[in-house]
């Protein structure tokens, strides 16, 4: 995950990972017989599945909560990475899809990853009482204020916008829309 957050899909090499991973050739192509575009699907997976964690954490019983939750969480390994590596870009996911556009599989993991993470806080959205349609387009709209703010503020190295598109994203998830009125 380091090398990709680091200089994105195209920019790492498969030498680079067995040097990082202190592998052999063989026992790369024999876990990953896809090469680089099966490790990057299976980053994408890692990343979603960690954030899905952390949405769909019982002892956060509002969306908002589990936002700030998730918030917080990013804000500090941003920091401890801004101190580590100089290079390290925040949205993973965001990166790697549009990097990995040639990758048909990693594109669809990427899709994937959305649709599971944009399925967890829908569903809570739902339990809040935002009608399903407007549920799934707050859940994905969300995500792309998230990744999106995560990606620049890295690349502007200010995380004050972090913050404030996850404050964004909590009011999203406050208002609940009327429900559609059906004729």
């Amino acid at each position: 995950m380091l090398l990709f957050r680091q200089r994105g899909y195209h920019g790492v090499g498969i030498s680079e990972i067995l040097a990082l991973a202190e592998a052999p050739r063989g026992c790369l192509y024999h876990h990953f017989p896809g090469g680089k575009d099966q490790i990057a699907v299976e980053v994408v997976e890692l990343v979603a599945a960690r954030v899905v964690d952390v949405l769909a954490d019982p002892l956060a019983t509002t969306t908002a909560m589990a936002l700030r939750e998730f918030g917080a969480r990013l804000r500090k390994w941003m920091q401890r990475t801004a101190r580590e590596q100089s290079d390290s870009a925040c949205a993973v996911i965001a990166s790697l899809a549009a990097e990995g556009e040639s990758s048909t599989a990693v594109a669809l993991a990427a899709k994937l990853a959305y649709e599971r993470i944009a399925a967890v806080l829908a569903s809570r959205l739902q339990g809040e009482g935002f009608p399903p349609p407007a549920a799934r387009e707050t859940a994905f709209l969300v995500i792309a204020l998230v990744e999106g703010a995560g990606l620049v503020s890295q690349t502007i190295k200010d995380p004050r916008l972090f913050t404030a598109a996850i404050e964004r994203a909590v009011a999203l998830c406050e208002v609940v829309p009327p429900r559609e009125v059906s004729s």
